[in-house]
């Protein structure tokens, strides 16, 4: 008998006459040791989700008895297959999530008995060769997340091969660089065929009609893809589907009124297609178990059926981006755990259904941009769950805005562009409506949808004019003065942030270390200043501050004074002229365009070019320098997945991140201090940092049911 040492951790295994190694999610680090190659009546090894590192041993391959081998969701690397023999028993054998290189050679056809084949998430490269479809006994192949494929015709031909094993239930190419058509041949696959996952690729041309031949099928995902023509009728066949998801393709023609028979269904994905026509009735309100239905980006017409309120379990509803009319249909508020309801940039007429008050689990509810009218609904208020409310551009009225729930966070609600509403921010007259209450001689507060702000005189009063006897501290983000509110009150800190007033990208340079600095100060201060709040000159100076089309187009309100002056005109300025500046400098970089371009006529702005260009057509408008860098590197940094969408996905971000901070009206520009989150996220994604944290199906050793761990 014999100890192994596997972890710096002091972990020790055991061995007599093993006949099962499983140290699975126990932090082992370091090697795998060679000695395991002397365990010759090993069968079951099982190393995943550790932080093992290297290669596997040879020798532990070469073991003659061994079954099922799992390692899993660790950090080896090496060349697949080379120098590797494996024994002729082996059953099962999983190195999803590693860092295997190479290509999958014949050879492996050679293990008959193999069941299961899990190599997802590594850095394979190649064809899959059409010898894999000798694996009689085959049920499970993924190799989804690599590099395979060539983007071509034939690359899909290996699925010819797969017709031939029978029992065949899981195929996951997702997320290579297969191109071509689906073959015909997929009707072939095994009737007992439950998962087929194509999603992320580059696989173009229609859908073969005869995939209704897959009649157990539960989960097809096809996103991302280049797939063209209609949705198929046959789709109706495949009773037991669960998952469905074709989106970001270019599918046209309408949704099938034979899905109705695929009862089971939960999610169905068809966003950002060319899909048109109506939503058909008694159809989405066949789907008893429907949780999530996503119908953005499309050309639907016509109104929500109301058979959408039978959905008793649905939690997610998009349908925004799309041409649909009519009210929005009152059985919605029948949904009872509904949690994210967008409907925005359609043509929804009527007012807000009072039903919607009985949505007491809503956390998005998206209504913008579509023909509303009415008042906005108190009971609202009343949604203790809502982070996220936008009613901005519609047609609401009212003297009256709901103040409690969402509506006392003014990052969480957008009313804007509803003119005939009070307390609506108008941007021409630069007001914002609140209420004014006076608590006695000393104190006079806002109130602007519940947060309450220090009127600016005061704040000049209780610190000496920001006398320097009163300074606390100086920090990169302003000063902080001592300040006395009233005789016999306590004291108060009173801070002064610093605006800088002209960024733009001649003021933002660059160290030796690449370090980006804002630089030339000459137009910053310090906001509010007494000699700027108190002279005259600052509501009739029009001395222009800041670089043309980088200061704010529209106006900037002054809280404290509530200053209709626009920004860049006269002496007031505001922190938000910088995250405007900051937003269209960065729409600047990634774009590749200015702000004075000359082909941004007739009220067109490099804002609201970018802004219609998300998020299909992010790819035409980025500098084509910067993503030809960018597909070079993410290249070489994580050589594997769909490098295209990736960087799709990432540009699509960063722009947006533009957009939220070059908003007209200053209510709707994003918050500056979020930026750094909202970048090192977009950072992890473009690098392929987490990229294994999405792996929804992914066990130590997927199998069909408990393994018979017998003796010699």
């Amino acid at each position: 008998m014999a100890w192994c040492q596997l972890s710096k951790r002091g972990y020790s295994i055991y061995f007599g006459k093993p006949f099962i190694l499983a140290v699975h999610c126990v932090h082992l680090e370091g090697n795998i040791p060679r000695e395991l190659g002397r365990l010759k009546s090993l069968r079951y090894s099982y190393l995943g989700t550790n932080n093992l590192s290297a290669t596997i041993p040879s020798s532990l391959h070469n073991l003659p008895s061994v079954i099922e081998f799992g390692a899993t969701d660790n950090h080896l690397s090496g060349n697949f297959m080379s120098n590797m023999r494996f024994s002729s028993q082996l059953r099962k054998y999983g190195i999803a999530m590693n860092q295997f290189t190479g290509i999958i050679p014949d050879t492996l056809s050679n293990i008959s008995g193999l069941e299961l084949l899990d190599l997802g998430e590594n850095y394979l490269t190649g064809k899959i060769p059409d010898s894999l479809g000798v694996l009689k006994d085959l049920y499970w192949l993924t190799l989804d997340f690599n590099s395979e494929g060539r983007g071509m015709s034939g690359d899909l031909n290996f699925l010819n091969s797969l017709t031939n094993i029978s029992g065949l239930r899981l195929i996951n190419p997702e997320g290579n660089h297969f191109g071509g058509v689906l073959p015909n041949s997929i009707a072939n696959l095994s009737t007992q065929l439950q998962q087929l996952v194509l999603g992320e690729n580059k696989i173009s041309g229609n859908i073969p009609k005869e995939i209704g031949n897959l009649i157990n099928l539960i989960q097809f995902i096809a996103t991302r893809n280049y797939l063209t023509g209609l949705l198929l009728s046959t789709l109706g066949n495949l009773s037991q589907l669960f998952y469905l998801n074709m989106s970001y393709n270019n599918l046209e023609g309408n949704i099938p009124t034979s899905l109705r028979n695929c009862q089971n269904m939960e999610t169905l994905d068809r966003n950002h297609n060319k899909l048109s026509g109506s939503v058909p009735e008694n159809v989405i309100g066949h789907f008893n178990q429907l949780r999530s239905l996503y119908l953005q980006q499309n050309s639907f017409t016509g109104s929500v059926p109301a058979d959408v309120g039978q959905l008793k379990n649905l939690n997610e509803l998009l349908v925004s981006d799309n041409n649909l009319s009519g009210e929005i249909p009152r059985e919605l508020g029948s949904c009872s755990v509904l949690e994210y309801l967008d409907m925005a940039r359609n043509s929804f007429q009527g007012k807000i259904p009072l039903s919607f008050s009985s949505l007491q689990g809503i956390q998005f509810l998206d209504l913008s941009c579509n023909n509303l009218s009415g008042t906005i609904p108190k009971e609202l208020q009343h949604l203790s769950a809502l982070l996220t409310l936008n009613l901005s551009f519609n047609y609401l009225e009212g003297e009256a805005v709901p103040s409690g729930g969402v509506f006392k966070n003014v990052n969480g609600i957008s009313i804007t562009g509803n003119k005939k509403l009070c307390g609506e921010s108008s941007t021409a007259a630069a007001t914002m409506l609140c209420c004014r209450e006076k608590k006695d001689n000393n104190e006079v507060l806002f109130h602007f949808f519940g947060i309450w702000v220090l009127e600016g005189f005061l704040q000049l009063k209780a610190t000496g004019a920001f006398a320097s006897s009163n300074l606390i501290g100086m920090g990169s983000f302003g000063s902080v003065y001592n300040g006395i509110l009233s005789q016999g009150e306590r004291p108060v800190a009173v801070k002064t942030p610093i605006v800088h007033g002209d960024l733009e990208p001649s003021n933002v340079l660059l160290d030796d270390d690449m370090v980006a600095h804002v630089g030339d100060f000459g137009l910053a201060k310090l906001l509010p200043e007494a000699n700027d709040i108190l002279s005259s000159d600052q509501t009739s100076s029009r001395l222009m501050m800041g670089s043309i089309s980088y200061f704010a187009p529209g106006t900037l309100p002054y809280v404290f004074f509530l200053d209709p002056k626009k920004y860049g005109l006269g002496g007031s300025m505001w922190p938000q002229g910088d995250v405007y500046s900051y937003g269209i400098l960065f729409l600047k970089m990634f774009t590749g365009k200015r702000p004075t371009e000359h082909m941004f006529p007739d009220g067109l702005s490099l804002h609201s070019f970018s802004k219609m260009a998300l998020p299909e057509r992010v790819m035409e408008i980025a500098d084509s320098n910067l993503v030809g860098e960018s597909g070079e590197a993410i290249n070489n940094i994580a050589n594997h997945g769909d490098v295209e969408g990736r960087m799709q996905h990432c540009l699509a971000s960063i722009v947006r991140i533009g957009v939220a901070y070059s908003e007209e009206s200053p209510g709707d520009r994003m918050d500056i201090k979020d930026v750094v989150m909202e970048l090192n996220i977009i950072k992890e994604v473009f690098l392929g940092v987490g990229i294994h944290e999405e792996r929804h199906i992914r066990m130590l050793l997927p199998a069909e049911g408990t393994s018979q761990l017998g003796g010699d």
